[in-house]
């Protein structure tokens, strides 16, 4: 990568080889710094959550705080994984898919529930993961769109984490050489 008449590809390398030799030397802090990257990205995707979602609201009873899409956001264990560290921050919501990725809202003939008996079926083409849809002959399919919260988190993470890595390795070279 060339920034102003300066080639920085070897300084990124250079960082690349720190960070690697940062793992092997001080396993612990690695994990704990992958850890607060963890926790960063829980906030990152709660505050999606609520610019994303709408009608996402406070929760109050028991039974609601079950589903809600920000309470349900969790992150892993720091583990390693083809040599490198990796954790995960995902949410545990029963219906974190379908807000995030979108669905299609069924509605038949007797309101919401199951077709009633009788009624004549026809097969609609769904998502290629969710097969196909069967409902009712009056009955209208509408596509909900999916909010991509996570895949905005994602995004937002990858621009922070660089600067986060650099000052990491610039707390552990201060450390080095106070010794």
């Amino acid at each position: 990568m060339v920034e102003a008449g300066f080639d920085t590809h070897e300084l990124s390398e250079l960082s690349r080889e720190f960070l690697r030799t940062a793992e092997k030397l001080y396993p612990q802090r690695a994990k704990k710094f992958l850890a607060d990257q963890a926790n960063k990205g829980k906030k990152v995707m709660r505050s999606e959550i609520r610019s994303r979602v709408k009608g996402h609201r406070k929760r109050t009873t028991k039974e609601e705080k079950k589903t809600s899409l920000s309470r349900g956001v969790d992150k892993g264990k720091v583990y390693k994984y083809d040599g490198d560290w990796q954790v995960r921050v995902y949410n545990t919501a029963k219906h974190a898919y379908l807000v995030e990725h979108g669905h299609s809202n069924v509605k038949t003939r007797g309101g919401k529930g199951a077709i009633p008996v009788g009624t004549p079926i026809v097969m609609v083409p769904g998502r290629k993961t969710a097969g196909p849809l069967f409902i009712g002959r009056d009955g209208a399919v509408r596509r909900i769109e999916g909010r991509y919260f996570a895949a905005a988190t994602t995004k937002r993470m990858k621009e922070a984490f660089p600067e986060d890595a650099e000052n990491f390795l610039d707390e552990l070279m201060k450390e080095g050489l106070e010794l």
